[in-house]
């Protein structure tokens, strides 16, 4: 093949076979088959081997393209026809141009005496000689998130009502508005605000229901919007505070992508008042992208100690929320018919002693613990200590070398 000479192309062609005859292309083998006497039309090629025909047959080998044409019997030079992308077959073919054909070399530069074929124990090509090594993967950054699936995860399928299309629509916002606001590194970045906001807002990561799903409390008549204020929170600081906490809810205490929680909301000593301004615009705008971009999460909710006038702020709250979530949520009033609701889907020795169960209050769960650990971790960092050179027992510790499991 090395002592051919090189074919004068167009950039859609290169070189190819031609014999005394014309030639068809051959799909997507790097050989054009002449047309063959019936004698030898039976006789199948190798894949592995330069075709064998008679001596009387010249063939030309090219190396990418495959190509039609013929040969002048007047000049002795090949007449090759341009080529256009097969669809079908995902190669090209012959396009029928108007005009006639250009033309190669001379023939006796194009073609070669085809040699005998090769016995049947003859060696075949070896194709490791063309065979060129892969680069080096370039070193991996543990700190680096990581990449999206390719696939469809099978949460926004269902979020989309089993419509790939509608899906892929909602997985692809989701992946922008991660990569907006900076979900991806949420849980790296420090939050000088997280004590203030964990006192004077209550919501716990706390243990698992029967089935293991993580259960989380909130408690949002304790919030002191008032206090939080005057600590520097506005409201777009509590929504990313809450963003981080969902985050860490998914990506820390549940990495199972098709895991679900369950959400007990208490609202004891909830007042009417507070279901206005800031308070309502903060649910409003939570629900909204948790249901958004969290989607088949919420297994199970209760919203426990409401009020008697509770009707009327509900009947402002459902248009909040998505048909699925309502159809999980279930209200209750009285302490015992509580305890058994909480009983069903919680083991006691999970319920929080305020409830009535037999676990560590509220705030002291191994979730709660890690949460805290990791906030002050990135806080001492941000300021400059190295917190990992002992303070943590370990170097480098567990929250310098997390990764997220996954981008969305």
């Amino acid at each position: 093949i090395s002592n051919l000479g090189t074919t004068t192309t167009t950039a859609a062609t290169t070189t190819a076979i031609a014999t005394t005859t014309p030639f068809n292309y051959c799909h997507k083998f790097e050989s054009v088959i002449p047309k063959m006497p019936p004698s030898i039309q039976d006789t199948q090629p190798s894949n592995d081997t330069v075709m064998g025909f008679s001596n009387e047959n010249r063939v030309l080998i090219h190396s990418h393209t495959l190509l039609k044409g013929s040969i002048s019997n007047d000049t002795n030079e090949i007449i090759v026809d341009p080529l256009e992308e097969d669809s079908q077959h995902g190669f090209n073919k012959p396009l029928n141009v108007r005009g006639g054909s250009y033309t190669s070399y001379p023939f006796e530069h194009q073609i070669r005496q085809q040699p005998p074929p090769l016995p049947p124990s003859g060696l075949s090509r070896n194709t490791q000689d063309f065979q060129q090594p892969p680069p080096p993967p370039p070193p991996q950054d543990p700190f680096a998130p990581p990449p999206p699936p390719k696939e469809l995860p099978l949460r926004f399928l269902r979020a989309g009502k089993g419509d790939p299309v509608e899906g892929w629509r909602r997985y692809q916002q989701t992946l922008e508005w991660r990569k907006e606001i900076g979900m991806d590194t949420i849980l790296k970045e420090p939050h000088p605000h997280f004590e203030l906001i964990k006192r004077h807002y209550p919501h716990f990561h706390h243990l698992r229901g029967r089935n293991n799903e993580p259960v989380y409390y909130e408690k949002p008549p304790k919030t002191n919007l008032k206090a939080l204020r005057a600590g520097g929170v506005d409201l777009q600081r509590l929504l990313r505070h809450y963003a981080m906490i969902t985050e860490f809810g998914w990506q820390c205490v549940e990495r199972d992508d098709l895991a679900r929680s369950i959400t007990v909301i208490d609202l004891e000593g909830i007042r009417f008042t507070d279901f206005a301004g800031d308070c309502i615009d903060f649910v409003r705008k939570a629900s909204a992208f948790t249901g958004a971009h969290y989607p088949e999460r919420a297994g199970y909710v209760m919203v426990i100690n409401v009020p008697s006038w509770f009707k009327v702020i509900w009947n402002v709250v459902k248009p909040m929320l998505d048909e699925v979530t309502l159809q999980k949520i279930t209200i209750l009033r009285n302490k015992n018919e509580i305890f058994q609701a909480m009983l069903e889907k919680i083991p006691i020795e999970n319920i929080p002693p305020e409830y009535g169960g037999k676990s560590m209050p509220l705030g002291y769960s191994p979730e709660e613990q890690l949460l805290w650990d990791m906030m002050r971790h990135n806080n001492a960092r941000a300021q400059g200590y190295q917190v990992c050179n002992g303070a943590c027992g370990q170097s480098p510790c567990l929250h310098c070398t997390f990764v997220a499991v996954r981008s969305y």
